[in-house]
């Protein structure tokens, strides 16, 4: 799925059309009606590199919501782009795009890449799926990843995040671990707890995963790269009140991050009370500190501070005459 990524979308379709493999695979791309020219930029790919006249394998269908193209790489004949070229913005009138997916929910596995990511490696889909193949008892692996920061830096996450070859554990990816999107590969029967809470949706589909099998990094790559944006959905400043619903939903269905949860939730109300201070906003958050025995002690260090930092502030309005 993507949405404005003219800039970048072409090195993801490069990354899909040099996997090299044993089986045929199909990348569908959801464009979320862009504004910034991706689907002339995708429309114009496909003319160059897909074999739009073959009658047999070509599909173009449209309906009220989208135009479809199903077409094969004209060098590549196991790669098979579908395109959704969606006429109006779902994300705007929360339209679930799920739907489009579930054409290709026979396959076995499932690979991950945002527009703005991009695959590197030639065999990447194939080294995965043999990991898969030969580890049944997994329900997702990951591989190490390039970050692409907007100065044209980069750095290997594998080596940032000391990512062994082993397995994970649900807790383990919550509380310490950031999986690259990109290296992501998983069981097609795995179905992600939904939440409208969710701030984002990887971590709840890699704790989804974790439900239905094992969850491993095998230690070859970097395979992909994952661009970092200032300003981006991962650093964009986000609510108080949508941070603890993000949390609480995922306390909710997954028990066993349960304690994990908890340990980020006081992080976030310690840190909204530092950011605002001793105020009637702030009040509640303060008697969810001291409700709970487990969050005396954090609220214990840091109420002399919000006291001091309240007076300070009455002090000050007091000298201004307010």
């Amino acid at each position: 799925m993507t949405y404005n990524h003219a800039t970048y979308i072409e090195n993801a379709m490069n990354g899909f059309c040099m996997q090299e493999t044993t089986f045929p695979f199909v990348c569908t791309i959801l464009d979320d009606c862009s504004t910034d020219g991706e689907q002339e930029v995708i429309k114009k790919y496909m003319q160059e590199h897909f074999n739009l006249e073959d009658p047999s394998v070509v599909r173009n269908e449209e309906t009220d919501d989208y135009f479809l193209t199903f077409a094969q790489h004209k060098t590549n004949i196991n790669c098979y782009f579908a395109v959704y070229y969606l006429k109006y913005n779902h994300y705007s009138v929360k339209k679930s795009k799920k739907p489009y997916f579930e054409e290709w929910s026979h396959t076995k596995y499932v690979a991950l890449c945002e527009g703005d990511d991009y695959w590197i490696v030639p065999n990447k889909l194939q080294m995965q799926v043999e990991f898969m193949e030969e580890h049944p008892d997994f329900s997702m692996c990951f591989h190490g990843a390039k970050v692409l920061s907007e100065d044209s830096s980069t750095t290997d996450i594998k080596s940032m995040l000391k990512l062994e070859c082993r397995e994970y554990s649900g807790e383990e990816i919550y509380d310490k671990w950031t999986i690259p999107t990109a290296s992501v590969m998983f069981l097609s029967i795995v179905k992600p707890v939904l939440n409208d809470s969710f701030i984002f949706g990887d971590t709840p589909l890699f704790l989804s995963c974790s439900l239905y099998g094992k969850i491993g990094c095998f230690d070859i790559g970097p395979l992909c790269v994952y661009r970092r944006h200032i300003g981006g959905a991962s650093t964009t400043s986000i609510s108080y009140n949508r941070w603890i619903n993000h949390h609480y939903a995922l306390k909710q269905h997954f028990p066993e991050i349960r304690n994990s949860v908890d340990r980020h939730i006081v992080k976030i109300q310690v840190a909204y009370l530092f950011s605002k201070g001793f105020n009637n906003d702030t009040v509640s958050v303060c008697q969810d500190l001291v409700r709970h025995p487990k969050y005396i002690i954090p609220a214990l260090i840091y109420t002399p501070f919000f006291i001091i930092n309240h007076i300070k502030g009455v002090l000050a309005c007091q000298t201004k005459g307010e």
